[in-house]
């Protein structure tokens, strides 16, 4: 009897680990972590964005990788709902955010693209405003995309970044579309943007490089023919 008593603890426990061990693989396909550039993010982005089936809403902060531009292009022709928001860096033109912001390119190909506009109000007070839309994140049909990784060449290759991706979990899902039309109602679609230039400190990072750039590089030829 006492013998029975041990056999059922014995299998009783090798059941409760099996169970246990399941959901901790379970789990572990659930929520994936990824760092850059060790972990080669880009090529997971854009190999997600081509087993998307039905929607693709981006709300990420600067959007300049022209191969994830094409793939998301690619995906709108195949018959995917995509959309996109973003915040004015990503816009190019002067006074926008950057020279190679693809915000443009998606809506030229049909993509709905939004643009931050907290102010919901008129072309002084949008470029007034010092809040952006600085989430990364993006809803793959039902699968969670977020973390500190911006759409860049540089997040990718050089830049310390995380990713997190959430599958199959229905509240998260819902949190971050509820999330996404909500910001949605504060952006401006890309088209109807304004098209006047602004002051020189909105002009993007890039172009105060190169003059920064043209300049250091004017003194040092100018010290060279005094010498």
């Amino acid at each position: 009897m006492k013998n029975k008593k041990y056999l059922v603890i014995l299998i009783t426990s090798i059941l409760s680990f099996q169970v246990n061990g399941h959901a901790a693989r379970q789990e572990t396909q659930t929520i994936e972590a990824h760092f850059s550039p060790q972990d080669n993010i880009n090529g997971k982005l854009i190999q997600t964005i081509k087993n998307t089936k039905e929607t693709i809403y981006i709300a990420v902060y600067m959007i300049t990788d022209k191969t994830l531009a094409d793939e998301l292009i690619k995906a709108k022709e195949r018959g995917v709902d995509v959309q996109v928001i973003t915040d004015k860096i990503s816009v190019t033109g002067p006074g926008w955010g950057g020279m190679w912001g693809k915000a443009d390119t998606l809506a030229q190909a049909g993509i709905p693209t939004f643009v931050y506009n907290p102010s919901k109000a008129t072309y002084n007070a949008f470029f007034k405003s010092n809040a952006i839309m600085h989430n990364k994140f993006a809803i793959f049909d039902k699968t969670i995309w977020t973390g500190s990784f911006n759409w860049t060449r540089s997040a990718s290759s050089r830049n310390k970044e995380n990713v997190i991706i959430i599958y199959e979990n229905q509240r998260i899902y819902e949190t971050y579309l509820a999330q996404f039309e909500a910001l949605k109602n504060e952006c401006l679609p890309c088209n109807k943007l304004p098209q006047k230039s602004v002051r020189l400190y909105e002009y993007s990072t890039h172009l105060m490089n190169k003059i920064a750039r043209a300049i250091k590089l004017f003194n040092r030829t100018l010290k060279d023919l005094r010498a």
